[in-house]
């Protein structure tokens, strides 16, 4: 569908009327959100700030009615943003080689330490070998999700999107989030190991290996930039939390805040 069909003149008409005047600029939503077979518009006023929700029809629905509307629409905006941008920088960054190499790094190291009888260090070897996996899996899942989210929400401009569409942005959105934070927490929880190995290694390493003291020295620096508990600040902790809640379905209370606050600029009659 072109943007001229999917944008008949009449609705740009109707739309333009309600402008608080001729500078009030607007923005549609490249989305026709269908619910109980009626398809609406969801447009925002740039300058007044306000919100309209139109028919397909040309008619404009009292508030009660576009509610459901508003809440669908909000749903979209915030998943193309999440997808399309957070998810994008995701998906691009270098994880996989950074943690790649940090399991050669690792297997280089075991190797040397092949003769060590310290149990606990082959322990902690394994470890953060099995850390290393878990984040480029994690990572290369991630990139699938955003891959398919992208897909889905790049076929759906200029059409109509309906709640089986949301369903599944919603199951991909959590996915991704459970991608992110499972790729987090991993690193939270082998912060004791990680400082532990690294103690040990330094130990049982003969002086003279001077290829594996090489490997020590850069696994330290991964270690360093990894996350820890005592760099995260109170902000980071809390949207951790939020993160966990979100991924277990419960809402986010800022999602549910941006909600009303476009409800209460919405200009439907009551």
């Amino acid at each position: 569908m072109s943007a001229k069909e999917f944008i008949p003149q009449n609705i740009v008409n109707t739309i333009k009327l309600k402008r608080c005047s001729d500078s009030d600029d607007y923005s549609i939503l490249p989305l026709l959100i269908e619910l109980n077979d009626v398809a609406y518009y969801y447009v925002h006023y740039k300058k007044s700030d306000r919100y309209l929700i139109i028919r397909r029809d040309g008619k404009i629905p009292n508030l009660e009615e576009a509610k459901p509307v508003i809440k669908m629409a909000a749903f979209f905006v915030a998943v193309s943003h999440a997808f399309e941008n957070h998810g994008k920088d995701w998906a691009e960054s270098n994880t996989v080689k950074v943690y790649s190499r940090v399991l050669s790094l690792l297997n280089k190291l075991e190797s040397s330490l092949a003769k060590s009888e310290s149990h606990q260090l082959n322990n902690l070897l394994h470890s953060l070998k099995k850390m290393a996996k878990t984040v480029i899996e994690q990572q290369r899942e991630l990139q699938n999700v955003v891959e398919r989210g992208t897909n889905h929400i790049n076929a759906a401009v200029n059409k109509k999107v309906t709640t089986q569409d949301r369903v599944l942005l919603e199951e991909l959105q959590t996915q991704l989030l459970k991608c992110v934070y499972e790729q987090n927490n991993v690193q939270l929880e082998t912060y004791e190991t990680r400082k532990k190995a690294l103690k040990l290694i330094r130990k049982e390493l003969s002086f003279y290996k001077i290829r594996s003291w090489l490997a020590y020295l850069e696994l330290k620096t991964h270690y360093q930039r990894m996350l820890s508990r005592d760099k995260l600040s109170y902000e980071e902790l809390r949207d951790k939390e939020i993160v966990k809640k979100r991924i277990s379905g419960k809402s986010d209370p800022d999602d549910e805040r941006v909600i009303k606050s476009i409800i209460s600029k919405t200009i439907n009659p009551k």
